[in-house]
């Protein structure tokens, strides 16, 4: 196959699924290329970015201003390309978003000629404008469209901005059983759906003995949804000595960090910003317990199926995390995991001080953790469906068009 992925931004510290497919794909030979409206150059990037044998192309325009744009493009072919693609009144109502979609459609068309690609598929991740450009581009090229939709990009948008991005799809993928039902439930009109977990590099996640008593650990985005808060207010009672590293930088950053000072946790809580993979893998190793107590804000935001808490399975260390969502799907209480209601920081204290306390307790959810991610997430397992329905996804596009 030659797959373009159309993305907002590459490599992303944070959007590990990402790369875990475009690694697989390129592993069992697929010709993969990444048209990137922007590379975020943070301060880490994974190890495996370097070995990859992708070819990638940044947007020239993304960061250009739109009025800048127009006037070095006031020319007819601009205005026809622009007018013969977009409706009048999209164009008048939405000029930054009609003119964008038309100029990376033009960037990404430069491109597959350029490098005379007979591309197969366009996929995208999370549902938002960059399907009017690919849309664009797959309409001329006759080929299929596919996007993983995943939380922010739908949980918090209105319906009818996300029913003109479905429109323009032929197959859409979600992370959850839980997504699936939510659009199903939602939508009178989808393409195509089908449930695809992200998946984890096992290779790379993978525990040692390393693990210290009451080494506590969090990672993710430090935004409100991951509701960290309710984790440094549930340890604040806690009198058992113990240490607490958040790894992850975010808006609610300088927040936690005043919440820390005020409830005395000063000298127990470590907030270590973004890491390396390899200080990642030393700190999941070292961690006796893994807490996410994820909440659903009242934009509506809301964690799907956390890629850390796969990663935290992985690596055998025993997961506290709440009920929203789709983490039940991952976490069987008192299996694999805990369970606890959301922003209940009674409950929550409950669990930590069992597994402080419960040495037996630890050992057997740490045990089934691991054995639960070897089955379900592993990147060849998840890698060969998502290989397996973009082949059927061209075959079937083939069909239509023949």
């Amino acid at each position: 196959m030659k797959i373009l992925y159309f993305l907002g931004n590459w490599p992303k510290l944070s959007e590990t699924f990402i790369l875990n497919e475009i690694k697989f794909l390129t592993e069992s030979g697929h010709d993969v290329h990444i048209f990137a409206l922007n590379n975020p150059e943070e301060d880490y990037e994974h190890n495996e970015i370097k070995k990859m044998d992708v070819n990638v192309k940044y947007s020239n325009s993304y960061k250009q201003n739109n009025l800048l744009f127009l006037i070095n493009n006031l020319d007819y072919k601009f205005f026809k390309s622009l007018f013969e693609q977009e409706d009048l009144v999209n164009v008048i109502m939405n000029p930054k978003k009609s003119i964008s979609s038309i100029l990376f459609y033009k960037e990404i068309i430069n491109y597959i000629e350029s490098h005379d690609i007979d591309l197969d598929l366009i996929h995208t991740h999370f549902l938002d404008n960059k399907i009017l450009a690919a849309n664009k581009v797959c309409s001329r090229l006759n080929i299929p469209l596919s996007c993983t939709a995943h939380a922010f990009d739908i949980f918090t948008k209105p319906k009818s901005n996300l029913q003109l991005f479905l429109d323009k799809l032929d197959f859409l993928i979600v992370p959850s059983k839980y997504n699936k039902k939510w659009f199903e439930s939602k939508f009178d009109h989808l393409p195509r759906i089908k449930y695809i977990p992200a998946s984890n590099d096992l290779t790379k996640f993978r525990p040692s003995k390393n693990t210290q008593e009451n080494k506590i650990l969090t990672v993710g985005r430090l935004v409100k949804k991951k509701g960290i808060e309710y984790a440094l207010k549930a340890l604040s009672d806690i009198e058992d000595d113990f240490e607490y590293h958040i790894i992850g930088s975010g808006s609610e950053e300088k927040n936690l960090k005043e919440l820390t000072k005020k409830l005395g946790l000063k000298n127990k809580v470590k907030f270590l910003g973004n890491v390396s993979d390899k200080k990642l893998i030393e700190e999941y190793d070292k961690a006796s317990i893994f807490l996410l107590p994820s909440i659903i804000t009242e934009e509506g935001d809301r964690d799907a199926m956390p890629v850390v808490i796969k990663e935290a399975l992985a690596m055998k260390t025993p997961t506290i995390s709440t009920n929203i969502s789709a983490i039940p799907e991952i976490i069987e209480h008192n299996k694999n995991g805990i369970i606890v209601e959301p922003k209940n920081v009674k409950e929550l204290r409950k669990a930590i001080l069992q597994l402080i306390k419960k040495d037996k307790k630890r050992k057997r959810l740490s045990e089934n953790a691991r054995k639960y991610a070897i089955e379900n997430f592993s990147k060849d397992v998840v890698g060969k469906k998502l290989e397996t329905t973009f082949l059927e996804l061209i075959d079937s596009k083939k069909i239509k068009n023949s």
